[in-house]
């Protein structure tokens, strides 16, 4: 799975640089709600982050790809009652994430706003791990998969200069878990964020 990451932005990049005109690429970053499903217990609201770098190359006018690696906080808070009492825990996991989209653009160029769909595979490599504060890395499986869905729209700043926002919604489709006796639970990670990029553009349209 690694390699087949590695090829898909060797790919990318090769493009890239064959149609630099075509390409936009900059700085990213994103909050929101993270959460790890769990049928037992009721989620309750952690505020996730991401930061990292992104390229898009869109040589045509209605349909581009792009591609993120970003470090992104995740995991979970939830509570579920033992003995009539409840009880809070938090689960933070922190991944290198690589997300892939294949972006329909809406609107023409030259417009000063484009909105645009998006969907795509996202694969993560986890760095860190802690429960309650307790260092618990080695219950969780270090790569994760999800697939993610958003909407948002590009606006131009300024000459090829473009303010990219959108909200997207991930899901895992991997259980992030490893099995053990005391853990035959499939939990999977989910996220809703608000995405903004600054991205520089080698093309005036």
């Amino acid at each position: 799975m690694r390699k087949l990451i590695l090829l898909i932005l060797v790919f990318i990049a090769t493009n890239a640089c064959v149609s630099a005109q075509y390409v936009t690429f900059g700085r990213a970053f994103s909050f929101g709600h993270t959460f790890i499903t769990d049928k037992n217990t009721s989620s309750q609201f952690l505020f996730s982050l991401t930061g990292g770098l992104s390229i898009t190359y869109a040589d045509n006018e209605h349909y581009g790809y792009a591609a993120d690696i970003v470090y992104s906080t995740e995991g979970g808070k939830s509570k579920f009652s033992i003995g009539g009492d409840d009880i809070i825990t938090k689960t933070k996991l922190s991944y290198i994430r690589v997300p892939l989209k294949y972006i329909i653009f809406l609107g023409e160029y030259g417009d000063p706003i484009r909105p645009k769909i998006m969907f795509g595979p996202s694969f993560a490599f986890l760095v860190l791990a802690d429960t309650d504060k307790e260092n618990t890395i080695s219950d969780f499986n270090r790569f994760d998969m999800g697939l993610h869905i958003g909407f948002g729209a590009n606006k131009i700043i300024c000459d090829r200069i473009w303010l990219n926002t959108d909200i997207t919604y991930t899901q895992g489709i991997i259980d992030i878990t490893k099995n053990t006796n005391l853990n035959n639970e499939i939990n999977l990670n989910g996220n809703i964020r608000l995405n903004i990029s600054l991205l520089l553009g080698t093309n005036r349209k």
